[in-house]
């Protein structure tokens, strides 16, 4: 003869111990979700689920007391499983827990009262049985409503299995009225035909909770990466947040740079144009002598042409600092570079560099000349700056100049020490230098000159070595050219800081 009791209990321990270890595996899904009314009402459902078929196995051993106990704790289990469903859409208020609560105590003093008054197995597990079909009819309705906002296919199997649980509890009530006898007390003394559907029954809570895990951990992964990718879009955003408030505090600084060479302008023109007149005096009235000292006059067309070439380029940077008109003709590149290296012959000679340069090219690009004779002397002062820092060996500048269908190309490489490789991507931003003290304005106005007035392009060769190469492209002078002086809002922003 089968030992259903003893079956009972195994099966109820068995249920029991599963439910313990999912109730184990929330501490690490706590961890990534975080402490939610979600991870509360799962715990506490399948914390008191396992409770009560572990109260329910040991009715034989512990006594009456227990099964009221499990009674309760069930339908506590119950109630948490439907404020959970709640939880997904919306929040749970203390009220509705606390009527769980109530609920469920109100079943185990039930449980008790009908215990006392030696009522029937039936009588109690009715009790018990409509109270679960309240509570699984809850279950229903929050999973419906959340299935409105959310179409995953785990949420819909477990709408499926509360109905079928739903349909096997009430046939459970049923089968156990109508096959229950007399002599039977608990849940472990049924060995009646209608034990078999109350096995189905307990089985189908146990998959719906598996399931609710499986839904809750997908859940989870999800909101894991997607905060995951919250946080490096708000990492982005903090960076960018910081090149801004850093290209904020260098445009201060180029402002404050305008208004500075507008000012040294404007107070240095007039003493250079009267010490250039004087010396030019001077110069007349020394070579009228008829035993004129010839070093003394060379000094002094030195001296003429250097304070004449610092004052032209105090008149360029005002110029490219302000909105005035941009005189943008025709001309030859090679003469072009050929005045700017006249402007810097001296410095050359005192840094002992070597330059260079190869001519003989029939091209002509239409440029505002002076703007871009400021490149070329940006560009050619960085290379003797990096050349000056080298000892014992030959310095040695090149130019040259090459053409393309549509542009003409003019790169100054040295065999200095070159740009360090973490400034390569932002030697041409605001207020980054690669040498010490720099301000970080040369080359980025430099860029802005070719690319933004000219409709050029200004880049640092990576892949020059030893040394550093930095080239220019602009557009070829052609017939049906339509370039205009017009100012770009760039250029405006530039010339507003003068």
């Amino acid at each position: 003869m089968i030992d259903f009791q003893t079956l009972n209990q195994i099966f109820l321990t068995i249920l029991s111990l599963i439910l313990a270890s999912l109730f184990a595996s929330t501490v690490s899904m706590n961890q990534v979700v975080g402490s939610t009314d979600t991870a509360k009402f799962w715990r506490l459902s399948l914390g008191s689920r396992a409770a009560a078929y572990l109260l329910w196995a040991a009715l034989p051993i512990a006594g009456p007391l227990c099964g009221a106990g499990a009674n309760m704790l069930f339908i506590f289990s119950a109630g948490c499983l439907a404020l959970l469903f709640r939880s997904w859409r919306t929040e749970v208020s203390r009220e509705a827990l606390l009527i769980v609560v109530l609920c469920a105590l109100l079943v185990g003093g039930l449980h008790l009262v009908l215990q006392k008054a030696e009522g029937s197995y039936a009588m109690r597990l009715f009790a018990t049985g409509c109270a679960g079909l309240l509570f699984s009819a809850w279950e229903l309705i929050e999973l419906l409503r959340h299935a409105r906002k959310d179409r995953e296919p785990l949420l819909r199997l477990i709408i499926g299995m509360v109905v079928l649980q739903k349909l096997l509890a009430l046939t459970t009530v049923i089968a156990t009225l109508h096959y229950t006898t007399g002599d039977q007390r608990f849940l472990t003394d049924n060995g009646t035909k209608s034990i078999y559907v109350t096995w189905c029954a307990l089985s189908i809570h146990l998959i719906i909770y598996l399931i609710i895990g499986s839904y809750l951990y997908r859940k989870a992964i999800v909101s894991q990466r997607s905060a995951v990718s919250e946080k490096d879009k708000l990492k982005v955003l903090l960076n960018e947040r910081e090149k801004l408030l850093s290209s904020l505090v260098a445009a201060n600084r180029i402002a404050s740079s305008g208004a500075l060479s507008a000012s040294l302008t404007h107070q240095l023109s007039q003493p250079m144009t009267a010490a250039l007149m004087q010396l030019g005096l001077m110069k007349h009235l020394i070579e009228k002598k008829k035993e004129a000292d010839p070093t003394l006059v060379d000094l002094l067309k030195n001296v003429l042409q250097d304070i004449s070439q610092s004052k032209q380029i105090l008149e360029n940077m005002r110029a490219i600092f302000r909105q005035n008109p941009r005189n943008i003709k025709p001309c030859d590149p090679e003469q072009l570079v050929s005045q700017t290296i006249t402007m810097i012959q001296r410095r050359l000679q005192e840094s002992n560099v070597r330059l260079v340069y190869s001519t003989g090219h029939a091209v002509r690009i239409k440029v505002a000349e002076m703007e871009i004779q400021q490149v070329l002397i940006n560009l050619l002062n960085n290379a003797i700056d990096s050349l000056e820092l080298m000892a014992g060996q030959a310095k040695t500048m090149w130019i040259d100049i090459s053409d393309t269908a549509d542009n003409v190309i003019i790169s100054v490489s040295d065999n200095g020490a070159g740009v360090p490789p973490e400034l390569a991507n932002e030697i041409f931003e605001l207020a980054k230098s690669g040498k010490d003290g720099g301000m970080g304005i040369g080359l980025w106005i430099a860029k802005h000159i070719v690319e933004e007035r000219h409709q050029g392009r200004l880049w640092l060769d990576t892949l020059y070595a030893p040394g550093a190469r930095f080239v220019m492209e602009l557009p070829k002078e052609t017939p049906d050219s339509a370039f205009t002086p017009e100012h770009s809002d760039d250029t405006r922003a530039l010339n507003s800081m003068a």
